[in-house]
């Protein structure tokens, strides 16, 4: 071609050379920020390391080191080649305490001090290069030091040469097997090339551009892959802290609550489970952060190191353990706190109850007592009275249906000493009694109390010399304490229930599950025990209105008696004076006689207690008087019903007369009916309502002819004609039904 060949060929030589140096531009273009990527990512990762070191890390250091005789682990996968894998403990915190000196020096002088290359060193080799002994200015020098050493630093983080880094010069640098200097002279030949090119050298010079552009895609794909692995062991670190943080708060409040020892630490194994636990679990999740602080990133020929994804793997594994370890932590301890406060609202209520029932009771026994009282007047003062008006009074005490052994003498000596001191308290003032005084009466029947009281001057100590129960002052608030707070009602005390409550309050923030669990079940119990006093308290309420229902209706009884008595005395008695009792026929003293049984079922019942020895009383005779008084009753009853002689017929007809009555309204009732079904069937057009009269005639109770029948047999007749009433129309109406 000669001489022409560069005129012929100028056209191509210069297409070879603008194309050369187009994809030469844009690749170095593309290399030129993924390099400021991949430093800009390394330097964050660097920053983050530091960070990390001297404030999460730092402050472990703080907080673990308030305790002594910590049970400290390596919890290592020997698989997986993590730095300090082989270390000890206490080479794990020296090592830790110097990179967190360090990294504070660092932050201290400001980050931009180091430079971006340390940073990148920092973010690259992890902390082996802070774990030299800790002084000012080592950290910073060391870090200096080895970017200094290593060519792929100093590329990366060291900018041009001008700025005192490599520059694209750096013929030892190597990324992805690359040698990145040779990179730059690709770039010269194309310059050099330019104007005077032939085109044999044009082609080659092409063919050098096309190969340094391969080369600096595979460095472009290598900074990625190094900015990628930046990327994600940064986001882990940061998501570590996240869950690393709250522990070592939490370790400062255990220790907050613990006195420390003369080395001016907490002994671990003053801790509750709990807080052991939670130390456990902060001294792996130390470990963990050490071990991905200090992993390289790359090897010493700048290459991304091997291992680095599969311990990023790892770690994310062991996070993912020591996540679950603290969700189970954390539940165990949500489910510890939801106990406590489970049993902190139950003792809560289940006190108040208590107390409360207590006093409601308190108030309900003091107005019982009085209203006892009255009772004692009302039962015994019209039976005093009537007994007054007759002399040489003679009653055997064999009548077969009494339900005490108490001789009648006793009853009357007895009722007479609890009356007069009733009238004495009258004129001095009911409430001269006081509290506790009422309440001994509504429990204890007041016959004991009352009677020792006669005997007594009237002065305002009497009722304080007199005994009283000790349950009765309890109710009050006027039992030493010292014995009050032992005095059980049912299984409650008020020393059990302050037991439990020290229990509840001393547990709280040093407890385990087992304990809470145990705590929360003493609780229960003590609330069920509780909620059994509670109806014991209503029992005793329940209790004495049935004894004063009881108790009314044997007064009504009496009553009747005693109004019989009251005219056996009007006629007997001439002149105001007594009467004789042997001027009376047998069946007025048969009278007497019955009305002394009255008397002591009267006593008995108005005289007994109602709480037992489980709930703070002596003996509850309340129920065996009520059952052993209506038994006798009605024993007496139908044995009565069965008797009609002249001797019995007084008492006979005094207990059937409200009998015979009701009969006599049912008999009533029973003819209305009758008459009201009759007119059903006769509108209807049947004439078998005809029936319905006879019905009327038999249940009409006309009896004036009978007058003379005891009242007893009285009941039984009109009972009969009911009966037969009801037979006859019912048969009528089946009657009409069939046909």
């Amino acid at each position: 071609m000669g001489i022409f060949e560069g005129i012929t060929h100028s056209e191509e030589i210069q297409e070879l050379l603008d194309d050369a140096q187009s994809q030469y531009d844009s690749a170095k273009g593309r290399l030129d920020t993924q390099k400021k990527n991949t430093t800009k990512s390394l330097e964050k990762l660097g920053k983050e390391k530091v960070h990390a070191w001297s404030k999460d890390m730092n402050k472990f250091l703080d907080s673990f080191g308030s305790f002594n005789n910590v049970q400290m682990v390596c919890k290592i996968d020997e698989n997986y080649n993590f730095l300090g894998k082989n270390e000890t403990p206490n080479e794990l915190m020296v090592n830790m305490r110097n990179a967190s000196y360090n990294a504070g020096e660092i932050i201290k002088a400001g980050a931009l001090s180091v430079g971006t290359g340390a940073l990148v060193g920092i973010a690259t080799y992890g902390g082996v290069a802070m774990f030299a002994n800790a002084s000012t200015g080592t950290a910073i020098a060391t870090l200096k030091g080895v970017v200094k050493k290593n060519a792929t630093l100093a590329w990366l983080g060291g900018g041009s040469i001008a700025s005192g880094g490599m520059g694209m010069a750096g013929g030892t640098v190597v990324l992805g097997g690359v040698v990145v200097g040779a990179i730059a002279v690709a770039g010269g030949l194309i310059a050099g090339a330019k104007g005077k090119a032939k085109l044999a050298e044009a082609r080659r010079v092409h063919a050098e551009a096309e190969s340094a552009v391969s080369q600096m895609n595979v460095v472009i794909t290598g900074m990625q892959g190094i900015e990628n692995v930046s990327n994600n062991y940064r986001d882990f670190i940061s998501k570590l802290s996240g869950l690393f943080t709250p522990y070592l708060k939490e370790m400062d409040n255990i220790a907050s609550k613990y006195q420390r020892g003369s080395d001016g630490k907490v002994d671990f194994n003053d801790l509750s489970e709990m807080e052991q636990k939670t130390l456990h679990l902060s001294w792996l999740l130390a470990q963990l952060y050490y071990h991905i602080l200090s992993a390289p990133l790359l090897n010493e020929q700048g290459e991304i190191e091997p291992s680095s994804r599969q311990l990023l793997q790892k770690a994310q594994q062991e996070y993912v353990q020591l996540t679950g370890q603290a969700t189970e932590l954390e539940n165990e301890k949500k489910k510890i706190n939801d106990l406590l406060v489970d049993a902190q609202k139950t003792f809560s209520k289940a006190s108040q109850s208590y107390y409360k029932k207590k006093q409601t009771t308190s108030n309900k026994l003091i107005d019982i007592g009085k209203n006892r009282i009255d009772l004692w007047e009302k039962t015994f003062s019209p039976f005093m009275d009537s007994l007054s008006n007759f002399e040489d009074i003679s009653v055997s005490n064999t009548y077969p249906y009494s339900v005490t052994d108490i001789p009648i003498e006793f009853i009357f000596e007895s009722s007479d000493s609890v009356l007069s001191y009733i009238k004495r308290l009258r004129t001095s003032g009911i409430d001269a009694l006081g509290n506790t005084g009422f309440v001994e009466v509504a429990l204890f029947g007041g016959e004991d109390f009352l009677g020792e009281l006669s005997q007594l001057d009237n002065d305002n100590n009497a009722v304080n010399s007199v005994h009283r129960h000790n349950m009765s002052l309890w109710f009050t608030g006027e039992l030493d304490p010292t014995i009050s707070d032992n005095t059980p009602f049912g299984e409650v005390s008020d020393y059990y229930i302050s037991t439990v409550k020290q229990t509840v309050d001393g547990i709280s923030g040093r407890e385990n599950l087992a304990q809470a669990s145990a705590v929360n079940q003493e609780v229960k119990d003590l609330s069920n025990k509780i909620g059994r006093a509670v109806s014991d308290f209503d029992a005793t309420i329940k209790k004495i209105g049935i004894i004063e229902k009881t108790l009314k209706k044997y007064n009504k009884i009496q009553a009747k008696f005693l109004k019989k008595i009251e005219e056996i005395r009007a006629e007997h008695q001439t002149a105001n004076e007594t009467v004789k009792y042997d001027l009376l026929s047998e069946a007025e003293k048969r009278v007497f006689e019955m009305s002394f049984v009255m008397a002591k079922i009267q006593y008995t019942i108005l005289a007994s207690c109602i709480l037992t020895q489980s709930n703070g009383g002596d003996v509850d005779d309340a129920d065996i008087v009520i059952d052993t008084a209506n038994s006798a009753y009605r024993s007496l009853m139908r044995d009565s019903f069965k008797k009609a002689g002249d001797d019995d017929i007084e008492t006979i007809n005094v207990m059937w007369k409200e009998n015979a009555d009701r009969a006599m309204v049912v008999g009533f009732a029973t003819a209305a009916i009758c008459i009201a079904v009759m007119i059903a069937q006769l509108i209807a057009g049947n004439l078998i309502g005809l029936v319905g009269i006879a019905g009327v005639l038999i249940a009409f109770p006309i009896f004036f002819y009978f007058k003379n029948l005891s009242q007893n047999k009285l009941f039984m007749w009109r009972c009969i004609r009911i009966a037969v009433a009801i037979l006859v129309v019912g048969a009528a109406e089946i009657i009409r039904l069939v046909v």
